[in-house]
């Protein structure tokens, strides 16, 4: 009986270090998340895509599923809440983001649900890019679950609480140099 009451304790102190490491892993992720800075109402973390990145920056991005690339070829920036009010985004809400051509060769801004994926719905418009704005100096975008009479529109339709990511492809150097600081 005593070797198998310590093989049974040896189980149950594994079980136990094995569920406190998961809890910490989860927490982690919850409390801990990579530097940002904020530029505008978008976040921008500046070592992503970077050597520099430290083990929880490199988690972040594991955990996002985003394929970083170096920041000479994509910078990444991101919303998820209301510049004025910091309310979260919500596909019960109407918003208009509006700005200048981005200094990059090709640009996009899309619409990601509250789990991280795109939103589950059939409108076909998750994402706004370069392509679409047509080489114009000035952009505006409609974010709204229905489709508006005109305009540029990207669906929030079964989003939740989502995030707007925006990723500028071959950034010129006046975009890296505004990113950093």
């Amino acid at each position: 009986m005593p070797r198998t009451n310590l093989i049974f304790s040896l189980i149950c102190a594994l079980l136990i270090a094995s569920l406190a490491f998961v809890i910490g892993v989860v927490l982690s992720f919850k409390f801990v998340s990579a530097p940002s800075i904020s530029i505008k109402g978008w976040r921008i973390s500046p070592l992503v895509g970077t050597i520099a990145a430290d083990p929880y920056t490199r988690a972040t991005i594991a955990k996002s599923g985003l394929l970083a690339l170096t920041r000479k070829e994509a910078i990444y920036l991101s919303a998820d809440s209301e510049t004025e009010t910091g309310a979260k985004l919500s596909e019960n809400c109407d918003y208009l983001v509006e700005g200048i051509e981005l200094p990059a060769r090709w640009w996009s801004i899309t619409l990601y649900a509250e789990d991280d994926y795109l939103a589950q719905n059939d409108d076909g418009h998750p994402s706004f890019d370069a392509t679409a704005s047509k080489g114009a100096a000035n952009y505006r975008i409609i974010i709204s679950p229905k489709k508006p009479v005109s305009g540029a529109w990207i669906s929030s339709k079964n989003g939740g609480n989502f995030d707007l990511t925006l990723r500028m492809y071959n950034p010129e150097p006046r975009a890296l140099d505004n990113t950093t600081s």
